[in-house]
């Protein structure tokens, strides 16, 4: 720890502080970001719906997941 790490404890913005469990060999010092949980969502209309049960039971199919292509094809 440098002897200026005060400043960036209290105002020039950085942090010198590690994340645990030797998570800082490959990241950076920990941020707001790492405390902050963030929400993803989305609005499907039916004939959006409709375009993407084929897209996706075509995908589905192709990978060989027939579970996923019949729970895609339930939406209908």
């Amino acid at each position: 720890m440098s002897r200026d790490s005060v400043f960036g404890d209290y105002c020039s913005g950085t942090n010198h502080t590690l994340p645990t469990n030797g998570a800082a060999k490959y990241t950076e010092g920990l941020s707001v970001k790492d405390f902050v949980k963030v929400l993803t969502w989305q609005k499907i209309t039916k004939k959006g719906s409709r375009e993407m049960i084929r897209i996706a039971s075509r995908l589905a199919q192709t990978e060989g997941l027939d579970a996923h292509k019949k729970a895609a094809e339930s939406r209908s």
